[in-house]
């Protein structure tokens, strides 16, 4: 790369002297190698002059380029060695502050920096060596199919119902990089699914992303190009599965309202699984405060289903405090989060601490439960949930927060 070879003519007005900018402007040559990826150029390197001369290891974000091929380091500073060369002493690498074009970096040999670029593009002097490639999004891992088989099979026996997520998290490879997980590998990978589990009577929701607002790189704030791609998949879903579930969404941000992000097309998302946690700091846990405000806001104008899918994980003090967000989440948080779920008339889902995946001890419920059963007992027994409707005008007064009573009315028998 020399960058003396610059345009010497060019057009100006008449009378005025032609001025243009010059790359680099040092007259002097560079010599430029990178790794060509499926996706672009990886680990670009620049040295001053032509070569002949030896290049010490120089400090660089990215990717060891040795005979043996690529060897990627996430996230670390490491010393590269040029084809496997490493420095003889740390003064001889290049401070990270520095320019590679420094004096002091010496040039490397014409057969280093041909080795170097044949390590890059996956070869050796012996011959092609393995690379790493972009993922085989056409070949399923059907021992955890298997497995998956007979967990489905027996919630199918038991007559409950799931949620399948057909996407997990949203910041985990591959669904934080859509350039390699494109629409094309998605719709085969939900086609999979739908093809294996759509038939089970358990099935009651299909919901295409958990947390969606993470698509399409793994960002979790709300954004329009995940309301979009929400909306293009969910009618994509209702299309090809037979069975007609319902297709949901699980939401992270609850802002903006729901009636707002899908009003292109209100209809092609049954049901909101909604999650808001409410208070959860060592003070206010307890109270849950804040749930029937945002859920308010949240559904203002939604003409759908909604359901309170995730309101936190009752924590387990047995447990070592790996998730630090469900610390203060106790038996109290379960039972008055659930509360004021059912005071919006909305049906709750329960999460415990016990779920997940550092335990996954499912046999072992929290006290919290009981509360729950005494929900369910009196929703089924006593008041059938379905005659229930909020009444927010029923009850006046100034209350602290957390502390204003939430009443629900019978449509069936209406106060007078």
């Amino acid at each position: 790369l020399k960058t003396n070879l610059v345009k010497t003519t060019g057009w100006a007005p008449v009378g005025k002297r032609l001025i243009d900018h010059a790359p680099f402007g040092h007259w002097h040559t560079q010599t430029f190698v990178a790794g060509l990826g499926h996706d672009g150029l990886i680990a670009p390197w620049v040295c001053q002059d032509g070569g002949g001369h030896e290049c010490p290891g120089v400090e660089q974000n990215g990717v060891f380029a040795g005979h043996s091929g690529l060897h990627r380091f996430h996230r670390k500073r490491m010393i590269i060695g040029i084809a496997g060369r490493k420095p003889r002493s740390a003064r001889q690498a290049c401070s990270s502050s520095q320019r590679l074009d420094h004096p002091r970096a010496r040039q490397p040999a014409r057969d280093d920096l041909a080795a170097a670029a044949a390590a890059l593009a996956g070869l050796s002097r012996d011959g092609p060596v393995a690379l790493a490639t972009s993922p085989r999004f056409d070949l399923f891992n059907l021992d955890w199919f298997r497995a998956a088989d007979a967990s489905i099979s027996r919630i199918e026996a038991l007559g409950l119902g799931l949620e399948l997520i057909m996407e997990g998290w949203g910041f985990e490879f591959p669904f934080n990089h859509r350039m390699q997980f494109t629409p094309e590998w998605e719709q085969l990978w939900m086609r999979y699914l739908i093809a294996r589990y759509d038939a089970y009577n358990c099935v009651w929701f299909w919901t295409p992303l958990n947390e969606y607002e993470y698509y399409p790189n793994g960002d979790w704030n709300w954004k329009a190009a995940a309301d979009r791609w929400l909306i293009r998949v969910s009618r994509w879903i209702k299309d090809v599965a037979p069975h007609g579930h319902l297709v949901t969404c699980h939401n992270g941000p609850v802002v903006p309202p729901f009636a707002e992000r899908f009003r292109a097309d209100p209809e092609a998302i049954d049901s909101v699984n909604f999650q808001s946690w409410g208070s959860r700091d060592k003070d206010s846990a307890w109270l849950a405060i804040g749930i029937e405000e945002v859920i308010q806001h949240a559904f203002a104008g939604w003409p759908g289903s909604r359901l309170f899918a995730e309101r936190g994980y009752e924590r387990n003090p047995e447990f070592e405090n790996k998730l630090p967000h469900h610390e203060f989440c106790d038996r109290n948080h379960t039972r008055r989060s659930a509360w004021r779920g059912i005071s919006q008339a909305m049906g709750i889902i329960n999460g415990q601490e016990n779920s997940w995946g550092p335990w996954m001890l499912l046999d072992w419920d929290q006290p919290g439960t009981a509360d729950i059963t005494v929900i369910r007992n009196f929703l089924t027994d006593t008041v059938p949930f379905a005659n229930l409707r909020p009444a927010p005008g029923f009850v006046t007064g100034t209350f602290a927060p957390g502390y204003r009573p939430l009443p629900l009315l019978s449509q069936a028998a209406p106060w007078p």
